[in-house]
């Protein structure tokens, strides 16, 4: 590698890391970004997908979660070609456009596809898996905000011994009981970092 492309990709990189999108990633020129990091790359180097990350991730906070919307699709289409309908991290990436769903279609498609994406965690991952319990509480939250409450209760399994465990003092793995729905890819969440198990080639997920 030659000093020029050295500099170009960490000038790419450096582009990517803000929070806010920067004046030299507006216009097209995140996906011009992306389109070079793929080719020097590769489409799931973690560095790639990081930036595909940020960028789904400026268009929500820019309020254009329909595009941020299509895109996610394309990601979850991608990574069920790569690594399969099952792998966690085609599941890490449905749970993202859950999420984005909720923003950009309202909150009756996005339980839909929350409620499907639970069965399938509990069918690959068990019913007391972490990333299992966290999207049936995703479910119960939706279905809350959309002001079907007393459904809640057969999403959301709060007296599960897992659940408990889960929610124990200090647990950095779930929210406690009760608290406002916070993930990591919500454009109104706190905590604005992406999920350790969406980014990267098959990193072991749980």
């Amino acid at each position: 590698m030659g000093i020029r492309e050295l500099m170009r990709r960490r000038s790419t990189l450096r582009g990517f890391a803000p929070w806010e999108r920067p004046e030299s990633m507006a216009g097209d020129r995140a996906e011009q970004g992306i389109q070079y990091l793929t080719s020097a790359l590769g489409r799931w180097h973690p560095d790639t997908v990081q930036a595909r990350q940020k960028l789904r991730w400026w268009l929500r906070k820019e309020g254009d979660p329909a595009a941020a919307r299509r895109l996610a699709e394309e990601e979850v289409a991608g990574r069920a070609a790569e690594y399969g309908a099952d792998h966690p991290d085609t599941l890490a990436a449905r749970r993202e456009l859950v999420q984005i769903t909720a923003e950009a279609a309202g909150r009756p498609a996005a339980i839909a596809e929350a409620r499907a994406l639970s069965d399938d965690m509990r069918r690959v991952l068990g019913p007391t898996h972490k990333d299992t319990l966290l999207v049936r509480r995703e479910v119960g939250y939706l279905l809350r905000d959309n002001g079907t409450w007393r459904r809640r209760s057969r999403c959301t399994p709060r007296c599960s011994p897992s659940w408990r465990r889960c929610n124990r003092p200090g647990s950095r793995t779930c929210a406690r009981p009760g608290t406002p729905l916070r993930s990591p890819w919500s454009a109104t969440a706190t905590r604005n970092r992406p999920s350790s198990t969406s980014s990267g080639r098959s990193r072991p997920s749980g």
